[in-house]
């Protein structure tokens, strides 16, 4: 059985401890730029009847898990009246977006955040800087 000693060990765990913590907040910051960009796309691409899903997307605090990494949600917030009772923003674009049995699909979610994915991707490169 060999026996080492390392030396430093505890200043390298430091640094890459702190290098983390650094990429962590660039990533944050460039989640958040895209999520924005994200989030105005959809609303200029809402459809407008009431004009009540347009002002109404948000962006959520960015979160992380194992699976995605760090993130952030873009969605239709609050809700309009539709008829006697009031609906989500977020029913209402899913159903502009996918249909249902009374209504057809008017897909404007999907191909507007792919026409603006250069300009999500660029918003994120940009705050992303190399160095701090």
């Amino acid at each position: 059985m060999a026996f080492f000693e390392v030396t430093g060990f505890d200043e390298v765990l430091l640094e890459i401890e702190k290098e983390n913590a650094n990429f962590e907040q660039r990533a944050i910051r460039a989640v958040r730029a895209g999520g924005l960009v994200a989030a105005n796309l959809l609303a200029e691409a809402a459809p407008e009847r009431s004009g009540a899903l347009k002002r109404s997307f948000v962006m959520s605090p960015p979160g992380k898990n194992f699976k995605d990494g760090i993130y952030v949600d873009v969605y239709p917030a609050g809700s309009q009246p539709n008829g006697r009772k009031k609906a989500s923003n977020e029913e209402v674009g899913f159903v502009q977006e996918y249909g249902s049995s009374k209504q057809d699909a008017y897909p404007w979610m999907g191909p507007a955040i792919e026409r603006g994915a250069d300009a999500i991707n660029a918003a994120m490169a940009a705050a992303l800087p190399e160095e701090e």
